[in-house]
């Protein structure tokens, strides 16, 4: 991407950097087709946890597996650590601050258009599946679903993924003449955290408070003075490590069994037996994440305020039957995944979504640089830092305060830089106020009910 003239305004290079980039220049040669598109997102799964993203832990062998016959972005990044911000975004292709919903209370406004609603229009089936109901329902994150799993707050108990599966591999069994948007949400690696095998066997001998699972609460207040809360150390945030890997196994777990639904064969076997060879079928699948977590690091746990890369970076992986396997370095960024979608059926994206489509990476061409921004959820008396990155620099706005880190060279954000140290880093600071500068509440959606307080309350995300 071009850098700005340091002497353009700053509003219009905050929204300079929401140009779209044309559909014309990627994905002519594609031939004509409209494949079923599933889309799988994995709450709370950041990237570090899968091997296939650059990585060793042997927690994740089956989007391994799928991994080593897609298209693996290695470096993708949200543009918000929250789920429904999140969500959002990937669904319409607009940052936060345009689609207005910021927090897990705010709704989605009926008047932006979704991927869903797109699609269906022109003869999709479209059908989501989540394990938290509260986004469909509450959120807004439904629209254009003609299946929904969740259409009342009746139930806002989280759903296992297990379930989650039973109902969509249910629906993908019955008969339909045309193609397929399928939406599968899992859960399973947000807290409340599990006591799973795997968090059973690494836990070993340790008997301190999360001996048996943590709540969302435990989570949020580990370090508190309160007697009863966990305490802060090497052993307590090992063990919150091992919870959190546990959850990753189950959602890995969940892509297999989908893919194998899907007619995917994954080449894996299970109980020392293989898999049967499903029957392949013109169905691209999308494997990604909303947002990371941070789990003692940077002296934080959780997701929704930080904008360190535990927290932003997620997994990304596009299985097209019809491309080659390939590993991208490039970063890119979840709402690219707009126009992707829409150019898989033959459509073009509108043209107010920043994302560009990642089909011609998936099929062997290496994407240009481009620059991402991410931000906060928005909470009344806290700061909401924003980041900006491009290439190997990231500038970190919090409050009046602003730094900068060479993601090269320092990986984990351990050693700041500052603005006035290079032009480049005082140039993305600019861009970083700007975007900033665009506005800090939102727009969208009504204040929350009391019902919707206590299901959020209910979650971890309001104490």
């Amino acid at each position: 991407m071009t850098s700005p003239s340091p002497n353009a305004p700053l509003a219009a290079i905050a929204l300079g950097l929401l140009a779209l980039v044309p559909l014309s220049a990627c994905g002519d040669n594609q031939p004509a087709r409209r494949p079923n598109i599933v889309l799988v997102t994995i709450d709370t799964l950041r990237a570090d946890r899968v091997d296939s993203m650059g990585f060793e832990r042997g927690l994740t062998p089956a989007m391994d597996a799928l991994a080593a016959k897609s298209a693996a972005f290695r470096d993708a990044i949200t543009p918000i650590a929250t789920t429904g911000p999140a969500h959002a975004s990937l669904f319409t292709g607009l940052p936060p601050r345009i689609h207005g919903l910021r927090w897990n209370g705010h709704d989605l406004a009926p008047d932006f258009a979704t991927l869903a609603g797109l699609l269906n229009d022109e003869g999709y089936d479209t059908a989501a599946f989540v394990s938290m109901p509260l986004m469909l329902h509450g959120m807004k994150l439904g629209q254009g679903f003609i299946t929904r799993s969740d259409v009342s707050a009746e139930n806002d108990v989280i759903r296992p993924g297990a379930e989650t599966n039973r109902m969509a591999i249910e629906w993908l069994g019955e008969d339909r003449d045309g193609p397929y948007f399928l939406w599968v949400h899992y859960f399973d690696v947000h807290t409340p955290f599990e006591l799973t095998d795997h968090a059973e066997r690494h836990l070993g001998d340790y008997q301190g408070k999360l001996r048996n699972g943590a709540s969302t609460i435990q989570v949020q207040r580990m370090g508190d003075p309160n007697p009863k809360a966990v305490p802060w150390n090497d052993t307590e945030l090992t063990a919150l490590g091992h919870l959190y890997d546990g959850g990753v196994t189950t959602a890995d777990s969940l892509v297999a069994e989908l893919s194998l639904a899907l007619g995917i064969d994954l080449g894996r076997t299970i109980n020392g037996k293989a898999e049967p060879a499903p029957k392949a079928s013109d169905t691209v699948l999308i494997v990604t994440s909303d947002h990371g977590e941070l789990l003692g690091e940077h002296h934080h746990q959780g997701h929704g305020f930080q904008v360190w890369q535990e927290a932003l970076r997620v997994p990304l992986i596009i299985h097209d039957p019809s491309a080659a396997p390939i590993q991208i370095d490039e970063r890119v960024g979840l709402m690219d995944l707009f126009p992707t979608v829409l150019e898989l059926a033959g459509l073009e994206p509108p043209t107010t979504t920043p994302g560009r489509s990642l089909l011609p990476a998936v099929h062997g061409q290496a994407p240009e640089p481009k620059t991402y921004l991410a931000e906060s959820r928005t909470s009344p008396g806290r700061v909401q830092p924003v980041a900006i990155l491009k290439d190997n620099l990231k500038v970190v706005l919090m409050g009046d305060e602003a730094f900068g880190f060479d993601l090269a060279k320092d990986p984990t954000e351990q050693n700041r830089l500052d603005i006035g140290s290079s032009p480049e880093l005082t140039e993305l600071a600019e861009i970083a106020r700007a975007y900033e500068a665009t506005g800090t509440e939102s727009v969208a959606g009504e204040q929350p009910s009391q019902a919707r307080l206590d299901a959020l309350k209910a979650l971890g995300y309001v104490e």
